[in-house]
């Protein structure tokens, strides 16, 4: 380019911030005279200390009397640093009426890059998204829901979550998963049944005999991710494994986890389920509710569907109040089928055990919480393996599948031979 077309100012542009607060610093040094020093403020204040003072980021503690929601939230980057409480509430007001404001610090003091907002209802923080994008005191800020994203990038996990073909064949197992059959670090011996897109297998170290663990075959990461076949699988599963409690006095209670893991290929979805008296049964939500009140955390309930209702229904169900497929989260599914969830905002830490904690304590064991103080001989496995197949045989869905086929050809046959 020729050095006419160079220097040629584009259309829209605006004056560098360097020119102008060189001009700034060069008309106070004229109208200073020659005692001027360009960190001399008139009071005697050091303009340096006055800078750098401000370029320290604070954090914003937020009010702790206000519960934090996750469904009123709203996670928002690019929040000039010298904004405070006052003023990002006085420019999210505009959404509605603000409850909270916090940003988060890293572990040694520095402060995050996200600012969290909520607000007094899910209407105004739905409709504070709006807001992406706009001009706040200079910056460009952008609002996202507060859980969006904190599972990590899973686009093959949206995709099957929205009808794809992303949940059905093409999770490839991980070296060193626990959950994934084709690796060498999976106790292969626990299988009890294996269907067409999920297993069932014997909790390692169970809470109680017939704890299990439902797992899709695939190595994907939650169970909203799956995709609607695999989905269906798995409520299927669940049906087998209530009606096989019921026989034995017992109502079905589960919870699965989802936090994203870094090692292991990431969190492989896994679901327990466990048996508990009748009365057990019925304290169940509250146990749940209590604990994770305990740790911080709000449960909300998810009722059970209208009769009639299918596994797409439940799936649509469980990604509005998750938030998406892409979002860590913990899910109780009590006797009556309701669930109790809680997605997990950026930043926050979901206790590891505290759902085998609870199961423990409905089972009337809770020295058996933690799975490491359960372990048993490969021979106990094995007996303990076949005792559950064989109390599982009559409601085995994939057991009846292939009986219904044998039954199918055998009447086929007699046909033909009529």
């Amino acid at each position: 380019m020729e050095p006419e077309a160079l220097s040629v100012v584009p259309e829209g542009c605006t004056p560098s911030p360097f020119e102008l607060r060189k001009a700034k610093r060069d008309q106070e040094e004229m109208n200073a005279g020659g005692e001027f020093s360009r960190w001399q403020q008139p009071g005697g204040a050091a303009k340096k200390q006055k800078r750098e003072a401000a370029a320290t980021p604070q954090p914003l503690p937020g009010r702790t009397d206000v519960p934090r929601d996750p469904w009123k939230t709203v996670a928002v980057k690019n929040v000039p640093w010298a904004a405070g409480e006052n003023d990002i509430a006085a420019f999210f007001s505009q959404a509605g009426q603000v409850a909270n404001v916090w940003r988060g610090t890293h572990r040694d003091g520095r402060v995050q890059h996200i600012t969290f907002v909520q607000f007094g209802s899910r209407e105004e923080a739905s409709r504070s998204l709006q807001l992406n994008g706009a001009d706040f005191n200079g910056r460009q800020v952008f609002v996202e829901p507060s859980t969006a994203g904190t599972a990590g990038s899973n686009r093959r996990a949206t995709e099957a979550a929205e009808g794809g073909a992303g949940g059905s064949g093409e999770g490839k197992p991980v070296e060193g998963c626990w959950f994934c059959l084709g690796s060498a670090a999976a106790d292969t011996e626990l299988v009890a049944s294996v269907g067409e897109e999920v297993y069932l297998a014997v909790d390692k170290g169970p809470i109680t005999p017939e704890h299990v663990l439902i797992v899709p075959i695939d190595h994907l990461s939650a169970s909203v991710a799956l995709s609607p076949r695999c989905f269906a699988e798995v409520e299927r599963y669940l049906s087998a494994l209530r009606s096989m409690y019921t026989s034995l006095g017992r109502e079905l209670v589960a919870f699965e986890r989802h936090l994203y893991l870094r090692t292991k290929g990431g969190n492989h979805c896994h679901i327990n389920v466990v048996g508990v008296t009748p009365a057990a049964g019925k304290r169940a939500g509250d146990a749940f509710r209590a604990a994770a009140a305990t740790a911080g955390y709000t449960l909300e309930l998810l009722p059970p569907l209208a009769r009639g209702s299918g596994p797409d229904e439940l799936r649509q169900q469980l990604l509005q109040a998750l938030g998406g497929a892409d979002t860590e989260y913990f899910m109780a599914l009590l006797p009556d089928g309701s669930r109790l969830v809680r997605p997990l905002m950026r930043g926050e830490r979901w206790p590891m055990a505290l759902g085998r904690e609870v199961l423990a304590d409905l089972a009337g064991v809770p020295e058996r919480a933690s799975w490491k103080q359960c372990s048993s001989s490969p021979e106990e496995e094995r007996q303990r393996v076949e005792q559950f197949r064989q109390l599982f045989k009559p409601f085995d869905v994939m057991q009846q599948a292939e009986d219904g086929g044998e039954k199918r050809e055998k009447g086929q046959g007699q046909q033909v031979r009529e």
